[in-house]
């Protein structure tokens, strides 16, 4: 994430900063990213962008997009070649609040695969050829197949959804 400082570059400055959890589709602090109960990042006079990292933790459980919030906390004047400069502030509203969004992964919709590779049916019978939905369980799906023909002819078979 990128720290801007703006109105003003003189003089050091710290800024704190924090993780919180998303009111929307909350992600898991520890399980799906570092919490940061508190932390900095410094800017010496001059500088107006910095860049802070917050790690993604990367889990074997399908899930949807989740989200968490980073805030801006308080800022403080380290030191000032001018003596009697104004404490920084903190934007407030939208600009000091960021929304992290972790999409979708580890197959949160699912993996398919048949049951069974193979099916003997003897002439004249029915049977199922089963589709097994493993991992994610999110929503409703739907799977689309194709028939290949090796010896059998289209006559022989008949397609029956469950």
């Amino acid at each position: 994430l990128t720290i801007n400082r703006r109105f003003g570059t003189t003089g050091d400055i710290r800024v704190y900063y924090s993780t919180a959890i998303s009111l929307s589709n909350a992600a898991t602090p520890r399980q799906d990213y570092t919490l940061v109960q508190s932390a900095y990042v410094d800017f010496t006079s001059g500088v107006t962008t910095r860049m802070i990292e917050i790690q993604v933790l990367q889990d074997s459980i399908p899930e949807a997009d989740e989200r968490f919030d980073v805030q801006l906390v308080t800022a403080e004047l380290l030191s000032s070649p001018q003596p009697g400069m104004p404490t920084p502030t903190i934007e407030s509203g939208a600009a000091s609040n960021s929304e992290i969004t972790i999409s979708e992964n580890d197959d949160a919709k699912g993996i398919f695969s048949f049951v069974s590779s193979q099916l003997m049916v003897p002439e004249p019978a029915s049977s199922f050829l089963y589709v097994q939905r493993r991992a994610g369980l999110f929503g409703t799906v739907s799977v689309s197949y194709t028939v290949t023909l090796a010896t059998a002819g289209f006559n022989d078979l008949s397609s029956l959804s469950e």
